[in-house]
């Protein structure tokens, strides 16, 4: 194994502990499968000073789909819909 497979290796298994946190088990795998490091939506990328370049295709996931019950305050999963990311290699700087 060359030093720059062990690097990549050690970045997506510290990846997969912060994802873990953020992320299902199912949405984790796409992302260490896909090779992503650091990884956010296109809005939130152009929050952040990156622009996706163009043509790049993200990773979908899987989000939750939540409602607010007004009586009790709880919030309760009614459904799932499908969000895009994109990884950081996928960017590019914005020129500022």
């Amino acid at each position: 194994m060359s030093v720059h497979e062990y690097a990549r290796r050690e970045r997506q298994a510290r990846c997969a502990d912060v994802w873990s946190d953020y992320y299902s088990p199912r949405n984790c795998a796409s992302l260490a499968l896909s090779g992503a490091t650091e990884v956010a939506g296109y809005r939130e990328w152009q929050d952040l000073g990156r622009q996706v370049r163009k043509g790049e295709h993200g990773i979908a996931l899987l989000a939750p789909v939540t409602v607010k019950d007004n009586e009790t305050g709880e919030t309760r999963v009614v459904n799932t819909r499908t969000v895009t990311v994109f990884d950081v290699t996928q960017t590019e700087a914005l020129n500022v």
